[in-house]
């Protein structure tokens, strides 16, 4: 961190108190309650949220992602989220922060290794810091959901339903109560440098919280596009793939990194849709290690 500020790791007992604010939160859900996902055992509404993982080597000025929304079976609804909902991220439903690894968080494109390969891309753009084990990413990042409560179309349907479907008011009001009752204590309590996320109707809003917290905020596709194919800009001679020609000379560390991070990922990742995640990391290596060479010393944090 650039600005003089010392780094802290953040501890077990920040996130107890960060969960201590989000069990005692009072978000007014207004019209979106009717699609909340209802607890298939007292078929209520389940409002609970949950505090994001943090690896054990997190420190303040770190990575953290945020990706959209948990999208919840009501059909085979884990235990715990019922026994502990507010730590349904950590393996068994406890702070159990180097025991649960990247593919047992609940939050599917960070299971599958796509999220924490591209944070090991974004630290080898930032730091020239080569690490290729997921495992090892994992527990230096955080990684949450904006939206903390999973929607439904309706009730009795097990559809999920994108926040993008939402009214323009409904989308307004929920962006708003997220905001304040959860993701802005999230940034308060983790310091980042610079805040992942997905494109959404959050995402004015989120800029301006990461501005007002002096941390980056970085829009990604979300790596679903990939599995659908991306259409087809990932090919040689169309607009990624073209970048990726462009600065093949450079792009050495990159790559071996890159062929080391895929395999650890899940499939479609992995096998499938394996060229059009090399690209897709690639090129986000690209702009982000653009933009820190054209930062100014004064710009940078």
């Amino acid at each position: 961190m650039g600005d003089g500020t010392v780094q802290r790791t953040v501890t077990d007992e920040d996130l107890i108190r960060l969960a201590e604010q989000f069990e005692s939160a009072t978000p007014d859900l207004g019209p979106v309650e009717q699609y909340l996902v209802r607890d298939p055992e007292g078929d209520e509404p389940f409002k609970a949220p949950y505090v994001p993982f943090v690896g054990s080597k997190y420190r303040t000025g770190g990575v953290l992602v945020y990706a959209t929304a948990q999208n919840i079976d009501p059909k085979s609804f884990p235990p715990r989220y019922r026994s502990r909902p507010l730590w349904r991220l950590y393996r068994d439903g406890g702070l159990n922060r180097t025991g649960t690894n990247y593919g047992e968080v609940y939050i599917q494109p960070w299971k599958d290794g796509i999220l924490p390969a591209l944070v090991a891309m974004w630290h080898l753009a930032r730091e020239s810091h080569q690490t290729d084990d997921l495992g090892e990413v994992h527990q230096r990042a955080a990684v949450s959901n904006f939206y903390k409560q999973s929607l439904r179309q309706g009730p009795g349907q097990r559809r999920d339903k994108n926040p993008r479907a939402l009214s323009k008011a409904e989308q307004r009001s929920f962006v708003e109560q997220t905001l304040e009752h959860y993701v802005r204590p999230e940034i308060e309590r983790l310091e980042p440098e610079v805040v992942i996320m997905f494109r959404g109707p959050h995402e004015r809003e989120m800029k301006g919280l990461c501005k007002e917290h002096r941390a980056a905020c970085k829009v990604v596709n979300d790596p679903s596009w990939v599995k659908r194919g991306m259409g087809g800009v990932f090919r040689p001679g169309k607009s990624w793939g073209r970048k990726i020609e462009e600065n093949e000379a450079s792009l050495r560390p990159a790559r071996e990194l890159v062929e080391a991070l895929l395999p650890q990922c899940k499939t479609p990742y992995s096998a499938g849709k394996m060229d059009a995640s090399r690209v897709y990391l690639l090129k986000y290596y690209l702009d982000w290690r653009e933009e820190h060479s054209s930062a100014s010393p004064g710009a940078q944090r």
